[in-house]
C-alpha cells in the first residue's frame, strides 16, 4: 500500500492566496487606461482658489477652468501660475465659452481669443477650448454651421501662432449637439487646427454612443470630460428636451462607462479626462464630495487609485 504526501500547510496558504489575487485583479477584467484624471471645476463657480485646493487634497493633479478666471487673473498670470504650482496642481485647459458662428469677421472676438490663449500659455497650459452658439427651436442652417467651420479654423491658426491648440466643446443645446452636428463640423475643420474635448455625457444625452465616438475621434480628441446622466429625470415636469439630470459617475442610467474606458484604452489615449459635476444644486454636496463620489466609483470598479 503506497503512502500519499501531505501538502505542507504553508503551500496551501500560497496556493490560496494567489487565487484570491487572481480573481480580484485579473477576474475582474475592468478596463484601467492609464490616463490623467483632473477636475472640471466650474461646480465651485468663482471661488476657483478653494476649488484649487480641494483638488490638491482629492490628490488630482489638473484643472479645466472657466473664462471667469481669465476675467480675475489676466492681468497677473504668473501669480495664479503660483497659486497653481503651491498646490501641485497643473492647468491644462481653459474653457474660453461660446464661439460667435461668424467670428472669422469679428476683430474682437478673434482678438479676445489670442488674448485667452496668451493666458494659457502663460499659466502653463496647452488648450484652449471653445463652444457652439446656443440653439434656438430649429437646428442651425447649413451657412451657419459652414460659417462656424470657418471660424474655428481661423481661430485655430491663430491660437497656434500663440503656441495652443484650439479644442472644440460639444454640448447640449448647441449647433453641436447631434452626433450628425458634430461630425459635420469636425469634417469641415482642419484636424490640425481644431481638435475636440470630448464629453461623454452630452454626446449620450444627444443620443449619441460614445464608446463608438471614441474610436471614430480617436485622431481628434485633446481631452475628454465625464461625468453621468440620469434620463429621464425623476420628477420631470419640464420641457421633454430637459428631461435629464447631469451626476456624479455611477448615479446615472445611460452610460456604459466599461465600453467608455475599453474605447478609450484601445484608442491609445492617455491625455487628460476631466471629472465634472452638475448635480451639487439638486443634490446640496459640496463640490468636492460630489467629486469624491466619482472618485470612489472609479477606485471600486476600476481600480484606480487616487
Amino acid at each position: 500500500m503506497k503512502t500519499q504526501k501531505l501538502i505542507p500547510a504553508w503551500c496551501i496558504v500560497l496556493l490560496g492566496c494567489t487565487l484570491f489575487s487572481i480573481s480580484v485583479f485579473a477576474g475582474s477584467g475592468k478596463p484601467k487606461p492609464k490616463v490623467k484624471w483632473g477636475v472640471a471645476i466650474s461646480a465651485w463657480s468663482d471661488d476657483y482658489l478653494k476649488a484649487f485646493e480641494d483638488v490638491a487634497a482629492l490628490k488630482l493633479k489638473g484643472v479645466s477652468v472657466r473664462s471667469n478666471v481669465f476675467e480675475a487673473w489676466k492681468g497677473k498670470p504668473e501669480e495664479l501660475k503660483a497659486i497653481l504650482e503651491k498646490n501641485q496642481v497643473k492647468f491644462p485647459v481653459l474653457s474660453a465659452g461660446e464661439m460667435p458662428w461668424d467670428a472669422v469677421s469679428n476683430k474682437q472676438v478673434l482678438e479676445l481669443m489670442v488674448l485667452k490663449a496668451r493666458f494659457v500659455k502663460a499659466i502653463g497650459g496647452k488648450f484652449l477650448a471653445v463652444t457652439t452658439p446656443k440653439r434656438d427651436a430649429y437646428p442651425p442652417g447649413p451657412d451657419k454651421l459652414k460659417g462656424l467651420a470657418e471660424s474655428l479654423n481661423a481661430v485655430g491658426e491663430l491660437v497656434k501662432k500663440e503656441g495652443i491648440k484650439l479644442v472644440l466643446q460639444n454640448q447640449m443645446h448647441q449647433y453641436c449637439q447631434t452626433p450628425s452636428e458634430l461630425d459635420g463640423l469636425l469634417s469641415a475643420t482642419n484636424p490640425k487646427l481644431v481638435g475636440l474635448y470630448f464629453d461623454v455625457a452630452h454626446f449620450t444625452q444627444a443620443g449619441g454612443n460614445p464608446a463608438q465616438a471614441i474610436g471614430q475621434y480617436k485622431k481628434r480628441i485633446r481631452l475628454l470630460q465625464f461625468k453621468d446622466v440620469m434620463s429621464p429625470k425623476p420628477g420631470h415636469q419640464g420641457k421633454k428636451e430637459h428631461n435629464y439630470q447631469f451626476t456624479i459617475l455611477g448615479k446615472g442610467n445611460r452610460i456604459d462607462f466599461d465600453a467608455v474606458l475599453s474605447a478609450i484604452k484601445k484608442a491609445g489615449f492617455k491625455g487628460w479626462c476631466m471629472l465634472e459635476t452638475e448635480e451639487t444644486p439638486v443634490t446640496k454636496m459640496s463640490p468636492a464630495d460630489a467629486t469624491k463620489a466619482s472618485l470612489k466609483f472609479l477606485t471600486e470598479n476600476y481600480l484606480y487609485s487616487f
